[in-house]
């Protein structure tokens, strides 16, 4: 992307890209149940597997001005280079570290949230999936304000904002009542629908002014290198997350669970309010 559009515009542009996906992720799971209903699973499949073709065409289409390559060095070396650039800058550190923190409750929020929404409220799949493309919806809404946000407030304190209304979002799904009997979970699906909404929208807000920030600030020859050493020790967070999410819904039950993701979510939230990650400026760098 920074090889694409003017760095000061990465924002805007990631902005871009996250409403599509918010959109192609809210349509793509009603149009897939629709073609196994139509045209038989193996077929939907088919189907799919031909977009990711026209998605790498597309692709192979883009035309840009490659920057200027550079020799690299050892694995090891380069490595180093990555964590060194990322954990010893002023304000990267701070968001790769709460990135990090953040990505291990997501995890076990994610994983939770599933069985509680089918077990605990009864949902059957329609209000499933009703629940879960609410966060495509919000999603949506908050890419459209994130580039915004970011010039009004700052990029810092915009994402500071964001990650603090994780906590809430959940807590309204965690306070939906549980399903008795057969009756209709409609107070349910109103908590879980609005959790969603304002989870999604908190996604949406900070997806963009993240990546924009990073590849801001990130010399061309370090880009690779930023983005392996933030992404691996997400993943690597992702890997503990949701089998512990699993974990403590097992022995301890869902809200536990969640109570504990919600406790997490929040403490980043406050840590990235009172850090000096929330001055941080697109414009001071220029």
């Amino acid at each position: 992307m920074p090889q694409l559009v003017p760095r000061p515009l990465l924002t805007r542009a990631y902005a871009r890209l996250e409403q599509s996906a918010a959109v192609a992720e809210t349509s793509g799971p009603a149009i897939g149940g629709g073609l196994v209903l139509w045209i038989g699973a193996p077929f939907a499949l088919l189907i799919d597997a031909v977009s990711y073709l026209i998605s790498g065409v597309l692709m192979a289409t883009v035309k840009h001005q490659p920057s200027d390559k550079v020799r690299p060095g050892p694995l090891g070396q380069q490595i180093k280079e990555g964590l060194q650039w990322v954990y010893q800058h002023q304000y990267l550190s701070i968001l790769a570290l709460n990135t990090h923190v953040w990505f291990l409750f997501h995890s076990m929020t994610m994983t939770v949230l599933v069985s509680f929404f089918l077990i605990e409220l009864g949902f059957d799949a329609s209000l499933f999936g009703f629940a879960l493309a609410a966060a495509g919806v919000g999603a949506i809404a908050g890419t459209s304000l994130s580039s915004r946000a970011g010039e009004r407030f700052g990029v810092g304190r915009a994402m500071a904002f964001s990650r603090i209304l994780y906590a809430p979002a959940v807590i309204l799904i965690a306070l939906a009542p549980p399903a008795i009997n057969s009756e209709p979970q409609n107070i349910a699906i109103i908590f879980a629908v609005v959790g969603q909404l304002l989870y999604g929208f908190s996604m949406g807000i900070e997806g963009p002014l993240e990546m924009g920030y990073r590849q801001f600030v990130t010399p061309s020859h370090l880009q690779g290198r930023m983005n392996a050493s933030l992404r691996s020790i997400n993943r690597s967070a992702v890997i503990i997350g949701a089998p512990l999410g699993g974990a403590i819904a097992d022995g301890q039950g869902f809200l536990t669970a969640l109570w504990i993701s919600i406790a997490g979510l929040a403490l980043c939230g406050l840590w990235f309010s009172l850090s000096s990650m929330r001055k941080a400026q697109i414009k001071e760098e220029i």
